[in-house]
């Protein structure tokens, strides 16, 4: 959308992402069948014990083989009707078409919220510094408050905004490892009804951990945009980076532009298609209206 790439960032999410869901993921059922009154394996020889009771296995059954299948059909159900490219090749083509109406500095079509971009003119080497440290802060609202702010006070509404955010984060990790400190000695963990109650907290904790470390680099990243000269024109760059305007704002050459080049895009891959299969059938697209 910006005209960056950010393969490192999507790869690192990819992988980190399914890492932090796995461990609730792996704890919570166990502790569900832990409270419902699953028989551990007995001592010497720590045998299974295959007789558990009924309502163990319906729990499992119910963990391992309904939930999944709900949430898998769910997630059909939400691609079906919520996920934005229904046509991967048409959307290739809008992306790439975006780009290269980027490149010429035109307006062009957003594949994922169908609205329009108007690129910023490239930034200068000396914004790239406070560029970055607002990259920390997503969205157009943080960069409209912060052009409200008098020049000699900008970056302060986005540091008092990331303090809360790392007093709240800090709060709740307090109060989670408190409990799991509290719940452990009263023997909780070892209580087949209440051992669900420790496991949740420890899970809690591990997530607060995680959200006190980004609350402090965003927090650090505010600290650094106050000293630092927050001229409107950088903002104002930024802004227009981040704002998606409507086609109906949109002068209607440029629309009619952007959405005729889509078609020539996507018609020279497909002739690209064709003459990987059958050269014979190769046709050119009639023109090029970029």
């Amino acid at each position: 959308r910006r005209g960056v790439r950010t393969e490192a960032a999507f790869t690192m999410f990819s992988g980190f992402i399914p890492k932090v869901v796995s461990v609730p993921a792996a704890a919570f059922p166990l502790s569900i069948l832990a409270a419902i009154g699953f028989k551990a394996p007995a001592p010497p020889n720590g045998e299974p014990n295959l007789y558990q009771p009924e309502k163990v296995t319906w729990g499992i059954r119910i963990m391992f083989a309904v939930v999944p299948t709900f949430l898998a059909l769910l997630s059909c159900y939400l691609k079906a009707t919520r996920f934005p490219f229904k046509d991967l090749g048409v959307a290739d083509a809008e992306i790439k078409a975006g780009l290269l109406l980027r490149r010429q500095g035109r307006a062009y079509l957003d594949p994922l919220s169908r609205k329009f971009v108007l690129p910023a003119p490239p930034p200068r080497q000396e914004w790239l510094r406070s560029i970055t440290l607002l990259d920390h802060f997503t969205g157009p609202n943080v960069i409209i408050a912060t052009l409200e702010e008098s020049p000699a006070d900008r970056g302060s509404w986005l540091r008092r905004r990331a303090t809360k955010q790392l007093i709240a984060a800090a709060v709740c990790t307090g109060v989670a490892l408190t409990g799991t400190a509290v719940t452990i000695s009263l023997g909780m963990l070892q209580n087949r009804a209440w051992g669900w109650v420790p496991s949740i907290l420890v899970i809690l904790t591990g997530l607060g951990v995680l959200a006190v470390l980004v609350a402090w680099l965003r927090r650090r990243a505010a600290q650094a945009l106050c000293e630092l000269n927050l001229s409107d024109e950088l903002l104002k760059n930024v802004l227009a980076e981040r704002s998606l305007v409507p086609e109906s704002e949109i002068p209607r050459p440029d629309v009619s532009n952007a959405f005729e080049l889509v078609s020539a895009v996507a018609s020279l891959e497909a002739n690209a298609w064709e003459i990987i299969h059958d050269p014979r059938r190769a046709t050119m697209p009639a023109g090029n209206p970029a």
